[in-house]
C-alpha cells in the first residue's frame, strides 16, 4: 500500500475495498472498547494513526478521535534516546502501570492483549511480566506486509477470537495467518 499513500486520489475499486475493512475495523474497535482501555500504540509518528486514517478510512478516523481510543507515539515519546523495540516497551509498561493504579480499575483484572506485525512488539509485550503475571498477557502477532485481502482476514480473526482470548487462563502467544 506504500504506493498508493502518494496518490491523492484512489480508484474506484480500491476506494470500495477501503470501505469493506472500515466495515470490519469498527465492530473490531467497538467491541475492544466495549471490552476495556484501548490504546493504540505505535513506532510511527506523531499523528500518522490519525493521518492514516483520516485519508484512507474516514470512518475508522471519526471513531478514533472520538475520545475512546488514545493512540500513542512511541517513537515520539522516546524514540530519542531508545530503538523501537524498546520505545514501545516502555510505553506498554508506562500505560499499563497507568490504568492498573487508576482509581476505577481492579489492578488484579488487568490484561494487556498486545495485536501488532513485528516481533519486536511481541518482545515489548512480553517484557510487562515485570508487572503483570504472564497468564494476563495475551498476544497476538499478525502478518507483516499483508495485501488488503489478508488484512480483512486477519481483522476478522482477531475480532472472532478477541473475547476468547481474554477469558483464556493463561499465557496466549500466537500468530495469525494472512491466508
Amino acid at each position: 500500500m506504500g504506493a498508493i499513500l502518494h496518490n491523492s486520489t484512489l480508484d474506484s475499486g480500491l476506494e470500495d475495498l477501503l470501505e469493506t475493512l472500515e466495515d470490519l475495523i469498527i465492530p473490531l474497535l467497538q467491541a475492544s472498547v466495549a471490552l476495556g482501555t484501548v490504546k493504540i500504540v505505535t513506532n510511527g509518528t506523531e499523528n500518522w494513526v490519525e493521518s492514516s486514517a483520516r485519508k484512507f478510512l474516514p470512518n475508522v478516523y471519526n471513531f478514533l478521535t472520538n475520545g475512546c481510543i488514545e493512540v500513542i507515539s512511541a517513537r515520539s515519546l522516546h524514540g530519542h534516546e531508545l530503538n523501537p523495540m524498546e520505545a514501545k516497551a516502555r510505553v506498554f509498561k508506562d500505560e499499563t502501570r497507568n490504568i492498573m493504579h487508576s482509581s476505577d480499575t481492579d489492578a488484579e483484572n488487568v490484561t494487556f492483549v498486545s495485536i501488532g506485525d513485528s516481533q519486536q512488539e511481541r518482545v515489548a509485550a512480553l517484557n510487562l511480566t515485570s508487572i503483570l503475571p504472564i497468564d494476563r498477557i495475551k498476544i497476538m502477532v499478525l502478518e507483516e506486509g499483508p495485501d488488503i485481502f489478508q488484512v480483512q482476514g486477519q481483522i476478522e480473526e482477531i475480532h472472532r477470537l478477541l473475547e476468547y482470548s481474554l477469558a483464556c487462563e493463561g499465557h496466549l502467544d500466537f500468530r495469525i495467518d494472512a491466508n
